[in-house]
């Protein structure tokens, strides 16, 4: 069987994992797969190296990746009310052009390429405007073949200026595919924002799985090894940079840690652009963390970094709809303290391996951890709960067992 994983993505980090594991873990060697994915993708070259089994990759460029909300990255120095105003406007004058284009050009794609099955990767829902195209130009190419989209992130409704375009877009696409695979049943109910696709789709969800890390946790990485830090004195935050990722709100907490643990050091991880990193630091120096906090870029195996951390720290704001790193906190059997946002209660709740606080109570999140510091009998009792869910609910095997069983 041919299949063809659509994707577009713009930042390094999560969505990349989902398909490394997706691939690496699919049930059928014999399959023909093939990752169509933007050539901007700063994490593409990260998945052809870590992806096990063969694949074939298309690069897609040109007006494809078009995205207006680069304009707005302060490195143009255009952050004003106004400019973002135009911004928006150009972005609806845009918006049909694209869709016009998207719609031929994949079209000609999959017309000439005769996949077996298509299988879309969105951040989220809207999101991507090609990601949706590509599922109803797949439907006009080969209308006998229905495709499957797998969405990552809470959906949340239209912007009012392309609110009527994306509404025609989600009653096209509601005829186009076969279902809607989300990951957790928290981001499954998000869609009932779009209610041109909410009850005219099969949605349903499967739970994210990694590969066991303990199988290679110390193999040689010179990506990793780039950062050494004292094993079990540091907590660690994962993610990128985004704002809704919760930096200010963890550094708040984090700086009532330090008043009761003077000697602990909070490492944060992650892609980012310039501008979005020079907010963590400006945030860093407000609270007064500059001893004792340290931010890094990027790292392709933050395993290591994981498993010699005292605590994996989660303090979303929103749009999460699952939380990958928590269970590669799990896996390694290391404490996670998290917030109540989207999905994350579903993963950690049930588990015993470690505390969900509110996402408004920087103090609450302050004493989790310092609760967790404080108790190694604790701690490692998490530790074990996590690494006992994680074996029983997320490995990759079974999520891509999963995956398998919907789109053959």
């Amino acid at each position: 069987m041919r299949i063809c994983v659509f994707t577009e993505n713009h930042y390094k980090g999560g969505l990349d994992t989902f398909i490394i594991n997706l691939l690496n873990s699919w049930p059928n060697g014999n399959d023909d797969i093939t990752l169509v994915c933007n050539d901007s993708h700063p994490g593409l070259n990260d998945i052809a190296f870590k992806t096990t089994r063969p694949i074939t990759i298309i690069r897609y460029s040109g007006f494809f990746k078009i995205n207006t909300g680069d304009f707005q990255h302060s490195k143009y120095k255009f952050n004003s009310d106004k400019f973002r105003y135009i911004a928006k406007l150009f972005r609806g004058i845009l918006y049909p052009i694209q869709i016009v284009f998207y719609t031929i050009a994949l079209y000609i794609y999959f017309k000439n390429n005769k996949h077996d099955r298509l299988l879309v990767v969105n951040g989220g829902y809207p999101a991507s405007l090609i990601c949706r195209i590509s599922l109803i130009s797949w439907r006009l190419s080969c209308p006998e073949k229905l495709g499957i989209l797998s969405i990552h992130s809470l959906a949340q409704p239209s912007a009012k200026l392309i609110g009527f375009i994306d509404a025609f877009i989600d009653i096209l696409l509601s005829k186009s595919i076969h279902c809607i695979l989300t990951v957790s049943s928290a981001c499954a109910d998000s869609l009932i924002n779009r209610s041109h696709v909410y009850g005219a789709v099969n949605i349903s969800y499967i739970y994210n799985g990694i590969d066991d890390p303990c199988k290679s946790l110390y193999e040689k990485d010179g990506d990793s090894d780039r950062y050494i830090f004292n094993a079990g004195r540091y907590c660690l935050m994962l993610g990128t940079y985004h704002e809704y990722k919760g930096h200010k709100y963890l550094l708040q907490a984090f700086a009532e840690v330090v008043k009761e643990i003077p000697d602990i050091k909070l490492i944060i991880c992650g892609y980012g652009k310039d501008h979005e990193i020079e907010r963590v630091s400006n945030y860093v120096k407000q609270y007064g963390l500059n001893n004792h906090t340290v931010i890094c870029d990027f790292i392709q195996n933050p395993y290591r970094l994981i498993a010699e951390s005292k605590i994996l720290l989660v303090p979303s704001q929103a749009f999460e709809s699952f939380g990958l790193t928590i269970i590669e906190a799990m896996s390694l059997s290391v404490p996670v303290v998290a917030t109540n946002v989207g999905g994350i209660p579903e993963v950690l709740c049930d588990t015993n391996a470690g505390y969900v606080c509110s996402k408004n109570n920087p103090k609450e999140f302050a004493c989790a951890i310092i609760k967790i510091l404080k108790d190694n009998i604790l701690s490692q009792n998490m530790g074990s709960n996590g690494r006992a869910a994680f074996l029983s609910k997320y490995t990759s095997e079974g999520m891509s067992k999963k995956y398998y069983e919907k789109i053959i």
